[in-house]
């Protein structure tokens, strides 16, 4: 009897183990800033949170989450409310965030731009007999000015466009690519820090077994993932502030799935789907990271008539090779294929 009960256990659909590791997420989220907040001596907040419903939530997490733990393996389910600990989440984070978490800023990428016509003319011949050729990707993005408003949920419709397009790029490879919509991050980023939120796109990359398990079961800390999987992140945002004041944010993510997946180095993007800076970040072995931005690549231009805003073919195209080319190589430092460098060489 004990032995059917517990075959039963481990045959539970993923999709049920799934659903059950975002309530675990989210719980903890909400834990985590309640403890946070019951230390702080200067948080109004502090003085209304009951120490006995906190207790409460505390142990249903954990023993939440040690019941994951059992029915789909060692996920490093932990608690994230120790006193003392604090936590960020990925949209409050500001520049002085990342200081105190030693995350620093480094020099902008320089732009080679002979490397980057080689990389432009090779990839937009890439997946001709794919539905997503760049003829394909041209004519969608000049579609979707005509359609969708300027704010973060059409921007979002132009990221997709640039995923599809990338997908058929990478087809032919030896790795396959899936991608996380609203990945759940909690991350120990130092013995008294964690990180967490939600990451907007998060594509994967490694054998296909295992990249579309994750699909599955997306929990970026479990040692398959970790051993196999390579992640590259983007961060979208609208058009009502400047795209640079959202780089904070950004990092954060990306050093926050570089610590669960267990990379030293990770790449990613910020974009309003019109605008794009590329973004790459170092882990240090002793603690914290330095990031480095790409100048801004833009898919509009003016038009011969000096006043007419036009779509531009070579940007779009650009754009879509870095990406490709940034995921097939996210946990890697700029090499010499790259169109981007530390420093002018």
């Amino acid at each position: 009897m004990a032995s059917n009960e517990n075959k039963r256990k481990n045959n539970l659909p993923l999709s049920t183990n799934n659903i059950l590791v975002q309530c675990h997420g989210v719980l903890e989220d909400v834990v985590s800033r309640l403890a946070t907040a019951a230390i702080d001596e200067d948080s109004e907040e502090g003085s209304l949170i009951d120490s006995t419903v906190l207790e409460t939530l505390q142990s249903v997490a954990s023993n939440l989450g040690s019941k994951l733990n059992d029915r789909i393996g060692p996920c490093l389910f932990r608690p994230r409310y120790e006193p003392r600990q604090q936590s960020y989440g990925f949209r409050s984070l500001t520049a002085d965030g990342l200081e105190k978490l030693e995350v620093d800023r480094g020099d902008n990428l320089v732009y080679l731009p002979d490397r980057a016509l080689i990389l432009r003319s090779s990839s937009a011949q890439i997946a001709e007999e794919e539905f997503w050729t760049s003829d394909a990707l041209y004519s969608h993005l000049k579609m979707l000015k005509q359609f969708v408003t300027l704010n973060e949920a059409g921007a979002r419709l132009w990221t997709n466009a640039f995923f599809f397009r990338v997908r058929a790029m990478l087809a032919a490879t030896d790795k396959v690519m899936v991608l996380s919509l609203e990945q759940h991050v909690n991350a120990n980023v130092n013995p008294t820090t964690d990180l967490t939120g939600y990451v907007d796109y998060t594509a994967l990359r490694g054998p296909k077994a295992v990249a579309e398990s994750f699909l599955q079961t997306p929990i970026l800390s479990l040692k398959k993932n970790k051993d196999s999987l390579t992640p590259f992140v983007i961060e979208v945002k609208g058009f009502d502030l400047p795209l640079r004041n959202y780089l904070p944010q950004t990092a954060g993510e990306m050093y926050a799935c570089g610590k669960t997946i267990g990379k030293s180095v990770v790449r990613g993007a910020l974009t309003n789907g019109q605008q794009w800076i590329f973004i790459i970040l170092r882990i240090n072995p002793d603690g914290g990271a330095i990031y480095y931005t790409t100048p801004d690549i833009a898919l509009f231009g003016r038009a011969r008539d000096g006043v007419r805003q036009e779509l531009l073919r070579d940007a779009c195209d650009t754009v879509a090779a870095i990406m490709a080319q940034w995921i097939e190589y996210s946990d890697q430092n700029l090499g010499e294929s790259d169109c981007f460098a530390y420093s002018a060489i």
